[in-house]
């Protein structure tokens, strides 16, 4: 028996440990915003680190220990003034006040304060009958108004599931208490005194709550609000000690909680193109022709695929304006037959990695003209004839424009050198280029001359 009752609470703790903590939430947003001049702001949102609201709820407390008191307060103690027992009772009372938090988005831990302006309870606290033939008893009716403030760390259980504890610390702001006895067999005859007990001043206690949130609202793209319930147990100090009292309270706390917060919020900006133009669409069939197939049996040419690729029809006037495309095309036409290698005579020697410089004669210009496209022609040869060399094509600009209209001069220069190659029939994917904008000049912007020198594009032809 004992056996059994171990393995079942390590069974009980191996379950109960077992991904039973998470971050908190991260609470991304991911908004874009069109500005005036045509560029996208993008937001990356998440949730903030500090929380700010206030909470409402309710306690339900039961009072009990050892509570003294004289038959009639308002006179003096003596033997017909005895001291009469109280026995444990439930109260209520509600509750009410202001909330900070401190939670970093995807951390375990976090931190938060409680500040209960309103922590009022109430009890009506009863003796045994005392008197057999008359059946008396003495009431104790107090309201106990008290300012709480309570610091709390809570712990991540799951993404909106968290546990917490922490410390308890009252001020007694005012207590009113009424006695009265109370004859049970003669009907409604009470006789009231007030009562010269008092509470104490200050009051120290535990609390262990659980907590689960909600988002609720997103206020303006700029901060957010959730809705909070809660529910916690609380024991604290003794209340009453006169009279060798000693009182005190289990309380359980039913709570919600509205809090808001700022995001933090990181800007990006995704700059307006006046040149991106939307690349063709392709549509690509594939008809197989290797026949039936069966078990023991295979086709002749089992590696014989028709492959049929044909520009969409309102595209078919249209160049190529992405050179993703052109490698898409090339990487499934190379799947069935070699490039088609067109005769190219041309008297250009290649050297390895010797590096060849071609200008342009505008800012922007990005065609090839006569002088590169018959050096083109050269280094297509000599890598249809020396599969083991590649070429590499870096591509610059001039500061005649911004930085991003510059650096998309160079891209296009670079994209104009692959495809002619391409169209040669050299593979894509023995074009290597790279585009650098304005950033690398060889010579100061100053004169038409050095601005010419530096839109340019740097071809070397290297081995594999």
């Amino acid at each position: 028996m004992r056996s059994k009752l171990v393995k079942y609470c390590l069974l009980f703790v191996i379950i109960s440990t077992h991904k039973i903590w998470a971050q908190s939430a991260l609470g991304d947003f991911h908004e874009m915003e069109k500005l005036p001049n045509g560029d996208t702001l993008v937001l990356n949102r998440t949730y903030g680190d500090y929380w700010y609201g206030g909470f409402a709820g309710f306690s339900l407390s039961y009072y009990h220990g050892d509570l003294y008191q004289y038959q009639n307060p308002a006179i003096p103690p003596s033997a017909a003034n005895p001291i009469v027992s109280f026995e444990p009772v439930v109260g209520i009372g509600p509750l009410a006040g202001l909330f900070f938090e401190y939670q970093k988005p995807k951390d375990y831990w976090g931190y938060f304060v409680k500040l209960n302006i309103l922590d009022l309870s109430n009890f009506v606290a009863k003796t045994p009958i005392q008197d057999i033939y008359y059946r008396t008893r003495y009431d104790l009716d107090a309201n106990n108004y008290n300012i709480t403030i309570s610091p709390s760390v809570r712990y991540n259980l799951l993404e909106f599931f968290y546990a917490y504890s922490g410390l308890d610390i009252g001020i007694n702001a005012a207590f009113d208490a009424k006695q009265k006895k109370v004859f049970t067999n003669t009907g409604a005859i009470d006789q009231v005194s007030k009562s010269s007990i008092n509470s104490s001043n200050t009051k120290v206690g535990l609390h262990f709550g659980l907590g689960f949130e909600f988002l609720i609202a997103d206020i303006n793209s700029r901060s957010r609000a959730k809705f909070n319930p809660t529910v916690s147990l609380h024991y604290g100090s003794n209340m009453i000690s006169e009279m060798k009292s000693s009182w005190r309270s289990f309380d359980l706390r039913f709570g919600i909680t509205l809090k808001f917060a700022p995001d933090n919020i990181d800007y990006d900006t995704l700059f307006f193109n006046p040149y991106w133009e939307e690349p063709p669409v392709y549509l690509l069939s594939l008809k197989d022709e290797r026949g039936v197939e069966f078990a023991g049996f295979k086709p002749l040419n089992p590696e014989i695929l028709n492959v049929e690729l044909r520009q969409r029809q309102s595209e078919i006037a249209q160049n190529i304006s992405a050179i993703e495309d052109t490698a898409r095309i090339e990487e499934v036409v190379a799947t069935t037959q070699e490039p088609t290698k067109a005769p190219i005579k041309s008297p250009q020697k290649i050297k390895q990695n010797t590096q060849k410089s071609y200008t342009f004669s505008t800012s922007n210009s990005t065609a090839i003209n006569k002088d590169l496209a018959e050096y083109l022609d050269a280094v297509a040869e000599f890598l249809l004839a020396n599969k083991n060399s590649e070429v590499r094509v870096n591509a610059h600009s001039d500061n005649f424009g911004t930085p991003e209209e510059n650096l998309l001069k160079s891209k296009q220069r670079a994209e104009a050198v692959q495809k002619y190659l391409i169209k040669k029939g050299v593979p894509w994917n023995r074009v290597l280029i790279t585009w650098q904008g304005s950033l690398k000049p060889v010579k100061p912007n100053d004169t038409p001359a050095n601005r010419r020198a530096n839109r340019r594009v740097e071809i070397v032809v290297v081995p594999k």
